[in-house]
């Protein structure tokens, strides 16, 4: 979707609950290169 929409739109992702406090900033580093406006649990 950041290819079509690109910068000027923010994505926001809810991943949803259940992630342990290190994956989850695994993932929210892996995302870092989306520019990714709000990521929450």
């Amino acid at each position: 979707m950041k290819k079509v929409l690109g910068d000027e739109i923010g994505l926001a992702l809810d991943c949803g609950p259940g992630w342990t406090i290190p994956d989850a900033i695994r993932l929210a580093k892996a995302l870092e290169p989306l520019n990714i406006m709000w990521l929450e649990d």
